[in-house]
């Protein structure tokens, strides 16, 4: 509310101590593609710099539908440059982080009980005609669907999915305990239920169904421990996918 649609995330509150991060090592790395995002960079700046004194020659002004177009290629920037030091501080912490993906893991392993936790509170209290933790949204108005901290269901879904996945993947790949692994892949399968149940969002379900499912009995399959169980694990998922087709289905209609 205070720093606009760029303060929806929270790493825009966390780009100067990215920036220490980045800075604490002495060689800081740049790959091919922070080389294309600083080539963007500049081709934003170019732009920025020829259309404003055209539009000022032209309009008159830089007020434009009551918003500064200077102030609004600020802004813009702004969105570029935090991409810009998010993805250098993502690479630096991968490349020269001791245990870095261990440390992702338990990262986004304790993001995976937060949300779960919220899921749990926001679903209780859908039905109820007073708004769920208000104070995080741009306003006050009851939202009778699952948002959880984005700003509509739309954007929910599809971070769900890496919320789910990802840590299971990692769980694996880094071959964890086996307790750690069930319990990551049970508050995966809960989230993936208990969600998909009270979703509404076209595009989560829509998703689920020709992407998630499908490489889940692929992944299965590679597996030789895992590979007699498929008939029965691939049975659950048909069922669940067309209980997803009838209820997107159902979405759509409405």
């Amino acid at each position: 509310n205070v720093f606009g649609e760029i303060a929806r995330s929270p790493i825009f509150f966390f780009f100067f101590p990215m920036l220490m991060y980045i800075f604490s090592f002495k060689k800081i790395m740049i790959s091919k593609y922070l080389q294309y995002l600083i080539y963007y960079l500049i081709y934003v700046l170019c732009i920025s710099c020829l259309y404003l004194p055209g539009v000022l020659i032209y309009n008159g002004s830089l007020t434009f539908l009551d918003e500064n177009l200077f102030v609004k290629a600020i802004k813009s920037t702004t969105y570029v440059l935090l991409i810009f030091v998010y993805y250098q501080f993502v690479y630096t912490f991968l490349s020269k982080e001791k245990d870095a993906f261990l440390k992702l893991f338990y990262a986004i392993f304790i993001v995976q009980i937060f949300i779960t936790i919220f899921l749990i509170f926001e679903i209780y209290y859908l039905n109820d005609p007073v708004p769920f933790i208000p104070e995080i949204h741009a306003t006050d108005l009851k939202y009778w669907r699952v948002r959880l901290i984005t700003m509509e269901e739309s954007t929910t879904g599809s971070l769900l999915v890496l919320v789910m996945f990802l840590p299971v993947f990692l769980a694996n790949y880094l071959n964890v305990s086996k307790k750690l692994k069930i319990i990551t892949s049970l508050i995966s399968v809960f989230i993936f239920v208990f969600y998909t149940i009270f979703s509404e969002s076209k595009g989560y379900l829509f998703l689920v169904l020709i992407s998630v499912l499908p490489l889940f009995i692929a992944y299965i399959y590679k597996d030789k421990k895992l590979r007699k169980f498929l008939y029965i694990v691939g049975g659950l998922f048909l069922i669940g996918g067309i209980a997803v087709f009838i209820i997107l289905l159902d979405v759509i209609s409405s």
